[in-house]
């Protein structure tokens, strides 16, 4: 098993089911697999990506050691709904306790020097969300 140090979240923006962005990823972009590790539905569903010893690509330059979970939603538009963000929790709190990580472990994709875009949306609060979990 890869060393794991972050849990990067992301929204899907408006690419709004799994197999859109199967489609996206793997048909347009030429990956292997989805880039994500984890999808949650609005319906707090979660569906698995790439394995978690195979590496992700969901943030360049910051894939080697970190787990992809996407939300389904454009949260610049809408607010995340309850069941998905207790689905976030569960997730989080079991990848925390799996690999020993931290609250501060937790990064939101526009955290990084090399993204330009709100991901996963202005309307999601880091501070809430980190409360939340």
């Amino acid at each position: 098993m890869r060393e794991i140090k972050t849990i990067i979240i992301h929204h899907s923006g408006n690419t709004d089911t799994v197999d859109s962005i199967r489609n996206l990823h793997i048909n347009i972009n030429k990956w292997d697999d989805i880039g994500y590790h984890f999808i949650i539905s609005k319906d707090g569903d979660l569906t698995k990506g790439r394995g978690l010893d195979i590496v992700g690509a969901h943030v360049k330059y910051f894939n080697k050691d970190s787990i992809g979970v996407c939300l389904l939603g454009n949260f610049d538009k809408e607010n995340i709904k309850e069941k998905q963000l207790n689905a976030l929790k569960n997730l989080t709190n079991n990848l925390m306790k799996e690999f020993g990580l931290t609250k501060e472990n937790i990064k939101f994709h526009r955290d990084f020097p090399n993204v330009t875009k709100s991901c996963p949306g202005n309307n999601i609060d880091k501070d809430l969300i980190l409360k939340f979990i």
